[in-house]
């Protein structure tokens, strides 16, 4: 006695139609996650001006002329970090 599986027409995963329902909601999100993640991104980049070039302008600049690690150690040795 042998046992016959019906074969399946197509082989593999069934083909997803494409819904476009929520293409606002993935847009809003997008934006939104732009809109958060730009001081983000500012402040990372005026963490390696250095000071003088901060305070001396008038026209704010997000990348520095000069790019220092001098405000990191200023912070790493201002607080005790190390202790920890």
């Amino acid at each position: 006695m042998t046992s016959e599986t019906p074969v399946p027409d197509e082989i593999g995963m069934p083909k997803k139609k494409r819904n476009f329902g929520d293409a606002p909601i993935h847009i809003s999100l997008l934006i939104i996650g732009i809109v958060v993640s730009i001081p983000i991104v500012i402040a990372f980049f005026i963490s390696f001006t250095p000071l003088p070039e901060l305070v001396g302008r008038s026209d704010p600049k997000i990348l520095p002329d000069e790019w220092t690690l001098e405000n990191y150690d200023t912070a790493w040795n201002a607080s005790p970090f190390p202790r920890y």
